[in-house]
């Protein structure tokens, strides 16, 4: 029951965030852009913080979600993976690889938002470095989670990823890309937000695909 809240918590948080986002409920494209304070006396209006108004849309999708998951098990509704998928982990375990392998690549990124153009810096080798990095470690952190797991499906999963997982990044940079271009390229709040979420979508059904495919393969011998 608790899993099945969750993940639909969860889902509703992202697709709330990314339509208040989308949607320019987080000020960037229209919607409320400031709020009044009165005092003694005092009037006065304060651009609103876009972050705020987008993370109460995330929490107010996530009620919903658990709500609506909450109800579905109340009359009978169960949703659940195939025995053995072992899907949040390997998705899981798929997008830690990418933020930790790409964290050189992404501080880069966000300074040269904030305003510095990283000249100093070999942009191209880190940008470079960091994909490579990236790609491995989601490789190691599958094959990891699914061997302490047992998973007869371990190599078949990551021999399916190493081939999906150029293709995911392809179609995530282009999502990512025209999600920014829907914003004008700015560097507001909710320009990184929406970007972030669709290129983790993105990513993340990459992982599951791969995931699916593996699964339909024969089963392997589980080594020791």
């Amino acid at each position: 029951m608790w899993r099945q809240i969750a993940g639909f918590g969860l889902f509703g948080a992202v697709v709330a965030a990314l339509g208040a986002t989308l949607s320019g409920g987080g000020g960037s494209v229209g919607g409320p852009d400031i709020w009044m304070a009165w005092g003694t006396g005092y009037t006065a209006s304060f651009p609103a913080d876009p972050t705020n108004s987008v993370l109460v849309a995330a929490g107010a999708g996530a009620v919903t979600g658990a709500l609506v998951a909450g109800v579905l098990w109340a009359v009978g509704v169960r949703l659940a993976e195939p025995r053995g998928l072992r899907l949040v982990r390997v998705v899981g375990a798929g997008l830690i690889g990418v933020v930790v392998g790409l964290a050189p690549a992404i501080i880069l990124l966000a300074n040269a938002f904030a305003g510095d153009t990283g000249a100093e810096y070999p942009v191209l080798v880190i940008y470079a470095v960091s994909g490579v990095l990236g790609y491995v470690l989601v490789l190691a952190g599958i094959f990891g989670v699914l061997r302490l797991s047992g998973d007869a499906h371990a190599r078949a999963t990551v021999r399916t990823t190493a081939v999906a997982l150029p293709i995911g990044a392809v179609l995530a940079t282009g999502a990512g890309v025209g999600v920014a271009g829907w914003f004008g390229y700015t560097t507001t709040s909710p320009t990184w937000i929406a970007t972030i979420l669709v290129v983790t979508m993105v990513l993340a059904a990459t992982f599951a695909v791969a995931r699916a495919v593996a699964m339909r393969r024969r089963a392997e011998p589980v080594v020791p």
